[in-house]
């Protein structure tokens, strides 16, 4: 079971949770299941649409956000999770609806 780790609010504050992937933008929240650690990349559009503001810019808002919606982030991780996986990316579609 993935078990996110206490919010790095400083990291998330500096905009450093920030990881690049292609085209893509993601917050990185260090996790673990069981002894392992593992990470759970949340893609930043996503938590801006479930956060419903713009994230891009103020760090306190992305680590608010990050918090208000890590049960959310936490099942969706679980939802994705296979064992032997070191990285669980949470990508579009994957914490909110889209109809």
């Amino acid at each position: 079971m993935v078990v996110l780790d206490d919010m790095p609010y400083a990291r998330a504050r500096s905009g450093s949770l920030i990881e690049h992937e292609g085209d893509k933008n993601f917050f990185v929240w260090p996790a673990r299941v069981d002894d392992r650690r593992v990470t759970v990349w949340i893609n930043t559009e996503e938590l801006s649409t479930l956060a419903c503001v713009p994230l891009s810019i103020d760090g306190q808002k992305i680590a608010a956000a990050l918090q208000n919606h890590r049960d959310q982030i936490e099942r969706s991780a679980n939802a994705r999770f296979c064992a032997g996986d070191n990285k669980v990316v949470l990508g579009i579609g994957s914490l909110v609806s889209h109809a």
